[in-house]
């Protein structure tokens, strides 16, 4: 009995550590408002009040990226493909509103993922989706990093070889 219980345990741990990884949570609707026309210069100027920043810092921090021709209203789940912070739902209709979303995933405490990459809003809109703005984290090139990273590995075979040269 003693035997089976480790194993036993150690596999109900895996399961309890991965679940959040399997779920699809829905993610927090930050806010929603009417905005028109709905344009991207209108959507950044609504992502920046809601976000409390400026849309040159957005524009700094964040690829703006729009996906058009979509459909569907009962609790609305799409996934781009790539990562992302922020993303303002514009449904079709009269007078409909924009839905801007986080992802939580990424800071959901024992998440293996960093983020899901999948937009739940879990909530039914009364018309189809017309688009999605995405505010996606704009990636950071580090060639100084690479360069170091080589730097130390050529004189680390220097140093060996020296030392291999005089023994």
């Amino acid at each position: 009995m003693k035997k089976i219980f480790l194993p036993v345990f150690l596999l109900a741990m895996m399961f309890f550590v991965a679940a959040p990884a399997w779920s699809v949570p829905i993610d927090t609707l930050l806010g929603s408002e009417f905005i028109s026309p709905p344009n991207d210069q209108n959507n950044l100027d609504y992502m920046a009040l809601v976000l409390g920043m400026s849309v040159d810092s957005i524009k700094s921090s964040y690829t703006f990226f729009k996906i058009d021709g979509l459909s569907g209203k009962d609790n609305f789940t799409y996934n781009p493909g790539f990562a992302w912070d922020y993303a303002l739902v514009k449904v079709d209709g009269p007078n409909d509103k924009s839905y801007l979303y986080r992802d939580d995933n990424g800071i959901q405490p024992l998440s293996l993922l960093n983020g899901d990459d999948i937009l739940q809003t879990g909530t039914t809109y009364r018309y189809d989706v017309s688009h999605i703005s995405f505010l996606r984290p704009k990636s950071v090139p580090e060639p100084t990093t690479i360069l170091l990273l080589g730097a130390g590995l050529i004189g680390l075979a220097g140093f060996s070889r020296k030392k291999f040269k005089t023994n």
